[in-house]
């Protein structure tokens, strides 16, 4: 029974301090150098994160949507892209992108080139 009461209450004290942002390692440590058995802790520390994992929101990935245009025969449409909008897609990865380049400073933003020296 006194086990039991134990448990209950280190259960409690776990989910409240790793709640919190403490570690588990921590807060295992302090129980025992307060004098709890590593038995009940370690028990007890089981306990409370399977309690809490329970309780934590499920993660739903997304759904990967995919654009495609099709003809009158049911069949995929490639659109050809020229050399020139593949290389300029490759620099609209982010807004504002820079590359370091034989002493000086390429850099694209919105649509327009810009070369600094250095």
């Amino acid at each position: 029974m006194e086990d039991s009461y134990k448990r209950k209450i280190i259960v409690n004290y776990f989910k409240k301090n790793l709640a919190k942002g403490y570690t588990p390692e921590t807060l295992r440590w302090a129980l025992v150098k307060q004098g709890y058995s590593r038995t009940i802790v370690e028990q007890s520390l089981d306990v409370a994160q399977k309690e809490m994992a329970d309780k934590a929101p499920k993660l739903v990935e997304k759904p990967r949507i995919i654009h495609e245009i099709i003809n009158e025969n049911d069949n995929p449409v490639k659109i050809k892209t020229f050399f020139w909008e593949k290389f300029l897609g490759f620099f609209k990865l982010q807004n504002s992108t820079r590359l370091l380049m034989s002493g000086g400073i390429f850099s694209w933003n919105s649509g327009s080139f810009r070369i600094e020296k250095s």
